[in-house]
């Protein structure tokens, strides 16, 4: 509590004015008087009502004096107000995402492996962003439009695989598609605080839209790409797998990248290019995609009052019911003979 105060002061002078009709009341009760034996039989029952109820009616004027005088409990909030981001993560799915290039505790793990948790890591640190997810290999489409529901979106990367979409690496559509989402998720408005993540292991190879021609229209939209190159160039382990789907080894393969192409599209759209042929490679090029895009926060301060009338009032009307209930106010019926 910052402070208190009463919104409506003037009433305190009424709250004031019950106790002293109550304490002038007390005073001319101490006046001398003649005391008559066995009055009381001769004067009509109820004439007066209880002594306790008149305290009370006292009581319920002071306490309706108080609530009148609007009692309040004063607060300064200050609230943390973000400029949250609208982004696009485009993740690959072609097969080559399979390639065992990184490693984790030791372990050898896949493409897809090593970067679904950082994906999801970034998610997280990102509460106040709404962020969706784009799918592509062959072709391209929405896993998640963007959302604040970034538990759900932890689940859904956690989901996918590849094989959710026919082999190929359609970096262009990818883009187009993201683009698309941010524009309507924005119904159409500015895009600035918009970007792209996209995540790919490969050169362009299917889809309608160029990585160039996507490249240009993100520029035209003020939305820039950030690119990250998941795994090496090279030979690689790719697992084998037999008719039935069962992993039955692995066996080295070549695998490609095309640097300059997603260095282009970063360099065009006003965004960065980075290679993650390591895991900790890859945490840090998100890593500083997060600090390059982190939202901007401004402290908004408020007073807020709490009003504590109700704690009055419901007394003062109880202590005022009971002081006018039946039996408190002087009978007119005659004593019976």
């Amino acid at each position: 509590m910052d402070a208190f105060r009463f919104a409506e002061p003037l009433f305190i002078l009424l709250a004031l004015a019950a106790p002293a009709a109550a304490l002038l009341r007390v005073w001319k009760g101490r006046a001398e008087a003649v005391v008559v034996p066995h009055a009381a039989r001769w004067a009509p029952r109820g004439l007066r009502a209880p002594q306790s109820r008149t305290w009370a009616l006292y009581a319920a004027i002071i306490l309706l004096s108080l609530a009148a005088a609007r009692p309040q409990v004063l607060e300064i909030r200050r609230e943390a107000v973000a400029r949250g981001y609208d982004l696009m993560l485009a993740i690959d799915l072609s097969t080559s995402m399979l390639a065992e290039d990184y490693e984790r505790d030791g372990a050898v793990i896949n493409r897809l492996e090593a970067v679904r948790p950082v994906i999801q890591a970034f998610i997280t640190g990102r509460p106040g962003d709404r962020i969706g997810v784009v799918v592509f290999a062959g072709r391209a489409f929405t896993l998640a439009p963007p959302t604040t529901d970034h538990r759900w979106l932890e689940r859904r990367v956690g989901d996918i695989s590849i094989g959710m979409v026919e082999d190929g690496t359609a970096i262009g559509d990818a883009m187009g598609l993201s683009l698309a989402n941010l524009e309507r998720a924005r119904g159409g408005e500015d895009s600035t605080g918009a970007f792209i993540v996209l995540l790919t292991d490969g050169a362009n190879t299917s889809g309608a839209l160029s990585p160039a021609g996507a490249a240009a229209l993100a520029a035209h939209r003020s939305v820039p790409v950030f690119a990250v190159a998941a795994g090496g160039t090279g030979m690689a382990p790719f697992p084998v797998f037999d008719e039935q789907g069962r992993r039955v080894g692995t066996r080295p393969r070549p695998f490609s990248i095309d640097p300059e192409a997603l260095n282009a599209i970063a360099e065009t759209t006003g965004g960065r290019f980075f290679m993650a042929d390591d895991q900790a490679a890859l945490q840090e090029a998100f890593t500083e995609i997060d600090a390059s895009q982190a939202a901007e926060y401004t402290v908004r301060a408020r007073l807020a009052a709490t009003s504590l009338h109700a704690w009055l009032a419901v007394p003062a009307f109880a202590l005022l019911l009971w002081s006018i209930a039946p039996g408190a106010l002087p009978s007119r019926r005659k004593r019976a003979a």
